[in-house]
C-alpha cells in the first residue's frame, strides 16, 4: 500500500514523495527537538504550530505539482480554469490557518513548521542522482 501511496505522488510530480518525504523528516525532527529543549509550558503550543506548518506545507507542495501538472498538461480554458480553483484553494488555507493560529507562539511555530518545504527541496537532488543511479544500474542489468 506504502508504494502505491508514493506510486500516486510521483504520477503527479516525480519529485513530490521526496518533498513530502522531507517534510516528514523535519517534522520527525522538529517535534523531538521541542520535547527535548522547549519549556514545559511552551511544548503542546510549539509542537501543534509545527505541526500545522508542516501540514501546510505539505499541502502547499501537492498543491504545487497540481497546479504544475494542470498548467501543463491541461489545454484551453479548462487548465486555466483548474489553475485558477487550485490558487484561490491555497489563498483560502492560508487564511484560515491565520485565522486559527490566534496565539502568537502558535503562529511563530507553525511559521518555522512551514519552513519543512525546504527540507524537501534539498534533497531532491540526491533523490534525483539516486534515481538515475538506478535506472542505469537496471538498463545494465537486462
Amino acid at each position: 500500500m506504502k508504494n502505491r501511496f508514493f506510486r500516486n505522488f510521483s504520477q503527479i510530480n516525480e519529485n513530490l514523495p521526496v518533498l513530502l518525504a522531507g517534510e516528514g523528516i523535519f517534522l520527525a525532527l522538529s517535534e523531538v527537538i521541542v520535547a527535548l529543549f522547549v519549556p514545559k509550558e511552551l511544548k503542546s503550543t510549539a509542537a501543534l504550530g509545527i505541526l500545522a506548518g508542516v501540514l501546510t506545507a505539505a499541502a502547499g507542495s501537492i498543491m504545487l505539482a497540481l497546479i504544475i501538472r494542470s498548467a501543463l498538461y491541461k489545454e484551453g480554458s479548462r487548465g486555466a480554469a483548474v489553475l485558477f480553483i487550485l490558487l484561490r484553494t491555497g489563498l483560502v488555507a492560508a487564511v484560515l490557518l491565520l485565522c486559527l493560529l490566534k496565539s502568537p507562539k502558535l503562529c511563530v511555530a507553525a511559521l518555522i513548521g512551514m519552513l519543512s518545504e525546504q527540507t524537501g527541496v534539498y534533497l531532491a537532488p540526491a533523490a534525483a542522482r539516486f534515481r538515475n543511479r538506478k535506472e542505469k544500474s537496471d538498463v545494465q542489468n537486462r
